[in-house]
């Protein structure tokens, strides 16, 4: 659903254009920040292909994809380009009717030690969705196992993005810097309560969330030794803001009926981190980093002005993690950290309730702390298969999701 933060949405990544993906688990690192508590996934793009693709592919309830990639050099760089087209109905009364297209191009040059990347991609995506339906109203027979209550709900998406990224090697360590710009829209009509409070023209309600992000991340790793022993120290910057039209609306059948609420957000934070690894013998390192965020957001309530306002925080996040190991390919692993999730900015301004101004509301902290622990074992003892067993506690000091009309 759209709010405060963002929503998740990973149609717009094609599979055939993944390179590697890495995958941290925990409030242990340094370099990852908001909602980066529980775990983060880091997913790499290829530069490059040695023959061009295309593939048709069809399956059950109407599936149908077809890709085509390809490569071109182009003086001391390679250009990267992908498509794809996708349909989808599902097994519903109601067709999904999705409709998605996707598109990529992207220039490199050099090497991923010394080297740039330029990426731009765009996402389309409209759908119709069969959401919940009661269980009585299948029983009774009014409509079928795979019925629905309202076959207007459903949505459509799109997104673009424009990226770059950089990387130097020199003889004391490395750069790293990348910046990005990305202009997302979601649209979403669902109707979860029939006609419960509208007998007449139904409970559907539209969120909207249409929004503009930039950002960019530097840091400098420095090889170096203490005591003898060898270190890498790394320390970065990272900045985002995020421009947002938020809108709650009640609909039928897509229709504007009357605005619930409607609000322009702005959103900035900047993230300082520094880490340190330590190889105190061949089998045994630690890492002790630290990160520190300050985020300022202002609310603009265009139909309740008394939900308008500034909110500003800003934490501090020590970690560490320490290994032993490896032997006979298995290595032992300790971590424990405190990380920190930001709350919808609307709920950090709000005072009263949209739909009923005379209900007063408490509101949310910007920021929320969390704390972790883990301790584990890893091995790739057996060839061809990477294990691991871990027992971890993540605590938050409150998880809040912000309701628009309460």
């Amino acid at each position: 659903h759209a709010h405060g933060q963002g929503y998740s949405d990973l149609n717009w990544l094609m599979p055939e254009t993944i390179n590697s993906l890495e995958v941290r688990k925990g409030p242990y690192f340094a370099d990852i920040g908001d909602f980066g508590s529980a775990g983060a996934l880091n997913i790499g793009l290829i530069d490059s292909v040695d023959k061009k693709t295309a593939s048709v592919t069809m399956g059950s309830f109407g599936y149908q994809r077809l890709f085509g990639m390809g490569a071109a050099r182009s003086g001391e760089g390679t250009w990267l380009f992908a498509g794809e087209l996708g349909a989808y109905n599902g097994p519903w009364a109601n067709p999904d009717d999705m409709r998605k297209i996707n598109g990529m191009m992207r220039y490199s040059q050099g090497t991923a030690a010394d080297g740039f990347t330029v990426t731009a991609m765009a996402y389309s995506n409209q759908w119709n969705s069969t959401d919940q339906v009661p269980q009585r109203a299948i029983t009774s027979g009014q409509i079928g196992l795979y019925g629905e209550e309202d076959p207007t709900d459903g949505g459509n998406t799109n997104r673009f993005s424009l990226s770059a990224r950089t990387v130097h090697t020199d003889d004391v360590g490395s750069w790293k810097a990348n910046i990005y710009l990305i202009k997302s829209s979601v649209d979403l009509f669902n109707n979860f309560t029939y006609f419960l409070n509208n007998p007449i023209q139904g409970d559907q309600f539209h969120q909207h969330d249409d929004r503009i992000l930039a950002g960019g991340n530097a840091s400098r790793t420095l090889n170096g030794s203490f005591s003898g022993r060898p270190t890498e120290t790394t320390v970065g910057l990272q900045i985002r803001d995020d421009d947002i039209n938020l809108a709650l609306t009640d609909t039928y059948q897509r229709v504007f009926l009357s605005n619930v609420r409607s609000d322009r957000v702005n959103e900035g934070s900047v993230g300082i981190y520094a880490q340190n690894t330590v190889h105190w013998t061949d089998w045994f390192r630690t890492t002790l980093g630290w990160r520190g965020d300050v985020y300022a957001a202002k609310v603009n309530s265009i139909f309740d002005p008394s939900n308008s306002g500034t909110a500003q925080a800003a934490i501090g996040s020590p970690k560490f993690t320490t290994v032993f190991g490896p032997f006979y390919k298995t290595e032992f692993f300790f971590g424990v950290g405190t990380g920190f999730h930001s709350n919808d900015a609307r709920g950090a301004t709000i005072t009263e309730e949209p739909t009923d101004p005379t209900q007063k509301l408490s509101a949310s902290p910007l920021l929320v702390r969390t704390k972790g622990a883990e301790i584990g074992v890893r091995t790739k003892a057996l060839p061809g298969l990477d294990f691991s067993i871990s027992l971890f506690i993540l605590d938050q000091d409150s998880e809040i999701i912000l309701n628009g009309d309460r």
